[in-house]
């Protein structure tokens, strides 16, 4: 398995979050990332929670699974 990272519980809740509303809409680009529900994490969310690198792979795994399933 790839990433053994251990998350916080605050990280765990956006990544369910950010699955939900993927779910809901399917479809999801980087900017959605800064407005509401995920605003509820902070102003600055989701840094520093995530790296850059980390939310464009949660995109790009989003967007994976969207091209094949929902087109």
């Amino acid at each position: 398995m790839g990433n053994n990272k251990q998350y916080s519980s605050d990280q765990l809740h956006f990544i369910l979050t950010l699955q939900t509303f993927f779910l809901k809409k399917k479809h999801i680009e980087y900017s959605t990332l800064w407005q509401p529900p995920f605003t509820n994490f902070g102003t600055t969310a989701p840094f520093p929670m995530f790296s850059q690198e980390e939310l464009n792979s949660f995109i790009d795994i989003c967007k994976g699974v969207e091209k094949d399933l929902f087109m």
